[in-house]
């Protein structure tokens, strides 16, 4: 971004003064978006809420979309945008990111700051320009084709799942609006560049993304009450092919990645009403299934609580060059997840990380070799401001840095089995793994027929070495998937897999439905 010089994402960012990034917020020019410098603390991103350590670091977007920083701050971070109003819509914005050094914050850059490794297809969609280009000047027919599906993917399940607008907490809106463009990224990282041209992928992707998310939106709220995930899927994706015909006549042509004009040329006024439309009618459908109420609020008196540690009190042989790990009972407020309320007794250097799917801390430095290691984990505390009760442990290292790369021991299911019929899919590695890396970055699972990337959650656990993806919806029957774990799955002491593993299997050809049964 223009203004002060911002380094990538991990790297030392500054020492708080100075003018900040500067940049333009782009869904159409959005005004009165808040914009802040939001401290990276596990895979990239922050927690997308502005803490007390980010409040200097914060603006609000003017007239035209552009803002500035007041200050560089001393920490990596990502540029978040909540909030504003999309002047060519006259819609709410959505959330959406960028990573440090972006130029302009818009839904492409948002998909770059979730997983990088989009910003050379995303670039490619855009004809060779580049993936932070203001898009609100000059973007291609089909990047524009996929900012407006992700836009209005996100717009209309917010709208759906929260009616008016007033119903549930910021919070959930957040969490809404950060899983749906998770999984977005995920179905865009699937697929190739033609087909994220095409209409019809982009409608199916939609689908499975939007499906995927209000499944877990469900489960994860009382106050929500989704009814039925893939309605609201179908639903939704309906508006890609209104996108697609407003911007180049047709509801299924294959749009151009190359020439580039205006957002406002491509979606006139008349286009903008479509849009709108084809958004509201969406909403309208899913109220039939969706039923919300205002989130309970109560009195949280729990103190958060240390329930594992990686290694466990007593441990020998521990490698000093591995990651400790304290996992916890509840969501850490990260202004306290410092490396001060994180001792470890001989290390050197270090720097601890927080995990919001594990809910773990991780520390990661240089420890004495064959000495006894103590760790007090203190002074951190939940959401409700409860300070933990003070945890310590001991283990021994062993005389040198483990180099040992992992290996995956076996999977389940096995490579090219048949007739599959299993809730989840697992690998189990040849030793502990660092929990941090244990995620859907690393472990996907890929629908051959469709060519998309299935959704689900992936756990770890550390007492069998073994990673499980579980589906958020039932798997197609007679169909094959093949899995796929990543050279970022790392051991505790940091070392890689020692090559990405990569295994099929077909689902079983029986049963009533077009699902398997059990999935």
């Amino acid at each position: 971004m223009g203004g002060g010089e911002v380094a990538p994402p991990g790297s030392s960012t500054g020492t708080g003064t100075g003018t900040g990034a500067s940049g333009k917020v782009v869904q159409g020019a959005v005004s009165g978006a808040t914009v802040f410098a939001d401290k990276i603390v596990a895979n990239g991103l922050g927690d997308m809420s502005m803490d007390s350590s980010e409040s200097s670091y914060n603006t609000v977007t003017d007239s035209t979309g552009h803002f500035t920083l007041p200050a560089v701050p001393p920490y990596s971070y990502v540029i978040v945008s909540r909030g504003g109003t999309d002047t060519l819509s006259g819609k709410p914005a959505v959330m959406m990111m960028a990573p440090a050094g972006a130029q302009n914050v818009s839904a492409l850059t948002t998909m770059v700051a979730i997983n990088p490794a989009l910003k050379t297809k995303l670039e490619s969609l855009m004809g060779g320009a580049s993936y932070d280009t203001d898009i609100s000047q000059s973007v291609s027919p089909a990047a524009l084709m996929l900012t407006k599906t992700i836009e209005t993917s996100v717009q209309a399940l917010t709208e759906s799942l929260n009616p008016g607008g007033t119903t549930l907490s910021g919070a959930q809106v957040n969490d809404i609006q950060l899983t749906t463009l998770t999984n977005l990224a995920a179905q865009v990282s699937s697929l190739s560049t033609t087909a994220l041209s095409s209409p019809a992928a982009l409608e199916s992707m939609v689908t499975t993304a939007v499906t995927a998310t209000a499944t877990t939106i469900d489960s994860r709220y009382t106050n929500i009450n989704v009814g039925n995930a893939a309605t609201l899927g179908s639903n939704i994706a309906a508006t890609v092919p209104t996108i697609a015909t407003a911007i180049s006549g047709s509801a299924t042509a294959t749009l151009s990645s190359t020439g580039s004009s205006s957002e406002a040329s491509q979606l006139p006024a008349a286009d903008q009403n479509s849009l709108s439309t084809a958004i509201s009618t969406s909403v309208s459908q899913n109220a039939a299934t969706v039923s919300v109420a205002a989130p309970t609020t109560t009195t949280d008196s729990t103190a958060p609580a240390v329930t594992a540690t990686t290694p466990a009190n007593g441990t020998s042989g521990f490698a000093p060059n591995g990651s400790i790990t304290a996992d916890f009972s509840e969501t850490l407020d990260l202004s306290t997840v410092t490396l001060a309320n994180f001792s470890v007794t001989g290390a050197t250097g270090g720097a601890v990380t927080w995990n919001s799917t594990s809910r773990s801390v991780t520390f990661t430095g240089t420890l004495p070799v064959s000495s006894t290691v103590t760790v007090t984990v203190s002074g951190m505390k939940d959401l409700s401001g409860n300070t933990m009760t003070a945890k310590s442990w001991s283990f021994t290292t062993a005389a040198a840095a483990d180099t040992v790369k992992p290996t995956v021991s076996s999977t389940v299911p096995a490579t090219s089995a048949i007739n599959i019929n299993s809730s989840t899919v697992s690998a189990i590695f040849s030793e502990n793994m660092k929990s941090s890396t244990m995620n859907g970055s690393t472990f996907s699972l890929l629908d051959n027929t469709s060519g998309l990337l299935v959704q689900g959650v992936v756990s770890y656990d550390i007492a069998t070495r073994t990673m499980t993806f579980t589906p958020t919806a039932k798997l197609n029957r007679a169909t094959v998937y093949t899995a796929t774990i990543t050279t970022g799955a790392r051991d505790l002491s940091d070392n890689a897999l020692a090559a990405a593993v990569t295994w099929s299997f077909t689902t079983t050809t029986t049963g009533s439905s077009t699902t398997v049964s059990n999935f």
